[in-house]
């Protein structure tokens, strides 16, 4: 498995994260929320943020085949992070958050990764070495944890 930023017309297949998110997040989300990441999913808008540079998208590959996604904001913040259900356990989403971890570091020369964790996957983030900040928040609709980890 490889892991490299996306290129433009390779932005589309990530946006397969819709899928995952009804499967996995949409459900402690109320429909503000869920309306808003609609929005905010949109390839227009992605390849806006991407262009501009405020988004870093990149994925996980197996022999050309993309299993997985996880986008970085310049400070450091983690979002659209989702493996495809077929592909997780076998090590593509440790792959990618290390990747990020290391971007983080060495190229947005951050010494905090933080993420807005899905409730579900807190224990997932505390495994990698996050740890949450603060108490679960419902804003605008979207349920999360937020999470911080120190990259040293």
């Amino acid at each position: 498995m490889i892991v490299r930023e996306l290129e433009k017309q390779e932005r589309k297949n990530a946006l397969d994260i819709w899928s995952v998110f009804c499967m996995d997040v949409a459900e402690v989300y109320e429909q503000e929320g869920i309306d808003t990441f609609r929005e905010y999913l949109k390839q227009e808008n992605i390849d806006q943020l991407c262009d501009s540079g405020e988004l870093l998208m990149f994925g996980v590959f197996e022999q050309e085949e993309l299993e997985g996604t996880i986008s970085l904001q310049r400070r450091g913040h983690i979002c659209n992070y989702y493996v495809r259900r077929s592909c997780q356990g076998k090590g593509a989403g440790r792959l990618l958050f290390d990747y990020a971890k290391r971007y983080c570091k060495e190229e947005l020369h951050k010494t905090i990764m933080t993420v807005d964790a899905a409730p579900e996957a807190v224990k997932k983030y505390i495994h990698m070495g996050m740890k949450p900040i603060d108490e679960m928040q419902m804003i605008h609709g979207k349920c999360y944890v937020p999470m911080a980890m120190e990259i040293l």
